[in-house]
């Protein structure tokens, strides 16, 4: 799998702008790896074309800012760069 130059992006999250390494990897399904407190997270599209966190409980145990309000507000910036 090809993975290109990591690039920064913004997130809007509780009033404040964070922003996140990301990294597209090229494949049969497109993913972005996102590095969110030092964690890879990948964000893959589903059937219906949205973005969604792959993210297992022992990543959610890793650190305190894997939210799931941050996940979704990722993947929600993700979707508006992408659409």
């Amino acid at each position: 799998m090809e993975q290109a130059e990591p690039m920064l992006l913004p997130v809007d999250f509780n009033g404040e702008e964070l922003e996140f390494e990301m990294r597209i990897q090229q494949g049969y399904v497109p993913r972005v790896e996102i590095i969110i407190a030092g964690i890879p997270v990948i964000f893959e599209t589903d059937n219906e074309e949205q973005y969604r966190a792959l993210v297992s409980p022992e990543q959610m145990c890793q650190s305190k800012a894997l939210v799931p309000g941050l996940l979704q507000a990722v993947a929600e910036q993700l979707q508006v760069l992408f659409s």
